[in-house]
């Protein structure tokens, strides 16, 4: 049963494609939301300690394997890190 504060899909879809729209940027799905969402939330887990299993449950996720093989490619900022890393090694 449907309360007055539950949002359906549709709606959140229609309502984020007239945003886009109004701020003349490409479309948003709301898969892109909850990937940008993944990504962020991985990239705060390295930097200070979040549990990444308590990530993987946040996003419905039984394990954290799920979460890695769906959410886990790299980020520019682990890219730059990568870079620095290696110059400072090879100095």
């Amino acid at each position: 049963m449907l309360d007055q504060y539950t949002l359906s899909a549709s709606f959140l879809r229609k309502k984020l494609k007239s945003g886009a729209q109004k701020a003349e940027l490409k479309e948003i799905r709301l898969h892109d939301l909850r990937h940008s969402y993944a990504t962020n939330l991985i990239e705060l887990g390295h930097e200070y300690g979040i549990d990444h299993m308590a990530i993987s449950k946040s996003l419905g996720h039984h394990n954290t394997r799920q979460m890695y093989l769906t959410y886990g490619h790299i980020t520019d900022a682990q890219n730059n890190k990568i870079a620095n890393a290696l110059n400072n090694l090879y100095r």
